[in-house]
This record gives structure tokens, C-alpha cells and sequence, in this order.
């Protein structure tokens, strides 16, 4: 274990660390980022994951298993005048509990 300089991250601990075309997953016997070693080629300190796997997720055209996002829709409620309606309705409905 090397002690690294002090980090200026709020980072503690690093388990993974991945881009579009790599992931590696962090084998060291700590994963406290002030001890990690970042020798990203050493196979006994960080653990890749195949190719073909992470080519299969970031590919472009590649498709995933959850459900397309639906398009954003302006508001059909005018925010303005559901809270006049609103305050109107609770006073009616106030005025008659009181009665």
C-alpha cells in the first residue's frame, strides 16, 4: 500500500472505474482512494471486463432493455389558475363545514 498526495475529491472509496470502451473493476485489498495504486495495466490490482461485454452496452445502435423515455409535454394544468381554483374551492368548502 503507497499512500497517494492528499485528494482535493470528496471521493472515499473507487470499486469501478469505466469510460465508453473499457471497465475495471478495483481488486485491491482496499478500495479507500487514498491507497488505491492507478496502474490501470495491472491486472492483479484492477479487473477488466470483457470487450465484447462493454461493446455490447455502449455500441452505437445498441439497444437497451429499459423502456424508451416518453417526450416531455408542456403542462396542461396553467400552475396560476389551478392554485386560484383551488383556494377558491377550499374556502367554499370551509364556509359550508363551518355552517
Amino acid at each position: 500500500m503507497v499512500p497517494q498526495p492528499k485528494p482535493t475529491h470528496p471521493y472515499r472509496t473507487l470499486g469501478c472505474v469505466f469510460n465508453h470502451k473499457t471497465f475495471l473493476a478495483n481488486c485491491q485489498p482496499s478500495d479507500a482512494v487514498e491507497l488505491c495504486v492507478f496502474d490501470f495495466t495491472d491486472g492483479s490490482r484492477w479487473k477488466a471486463m470483457s470487450e465484447e461485454a462493454v461493446r455490447s452496452v455502449c455500441a452505437p445502435g445498441s439497444t437497451s432493455s429499459l423502456p424508451p423515455t416518453p417526450p416531455l409535454c408542456s403542462p396542461s394544468v396553467v400552475p396560476n389558475e389551478a392554485s386560484n381554483q383551488l383556494e377558491l374551492e377550499m374556502r367554499y368548502l370551509l364556509a359550508e363545514h363551518r355552517k
